[in-house]
């Protein structure tokens, strides 16, 4: 095996774990990006929930006033 060869067998396997490192840390980014979006999604909907129920509240307290 020559010097040549020999150098471009690490690099390709060099270049191989770079790749599969950057899916790695891609897959990380995607998985938090995942977790604040589900926790967004839960906290908008529990927003919403709460101005649901303020609303029927207000209502409620409105048609006892009358």
């Amino acid at each position: 095996m020559t010097n040549n060869q020999h150098n471009f067998q690490v690099n390709s396997i060099d270049r191989l774990r770079r790749k599969t490192h950057r899916r790695q840390n891609l897959m990380q980014i995607n998985l938090l990006d995942r977790s604040l979006f589900l926790r967004y999604i839960l906290f908008f909907q529990s927003l919403s929930h709460y101005r649901v129920y303020w609303r029927s509240k207000k209502k409620i307290t409105k048609h006892y006033q009358t």
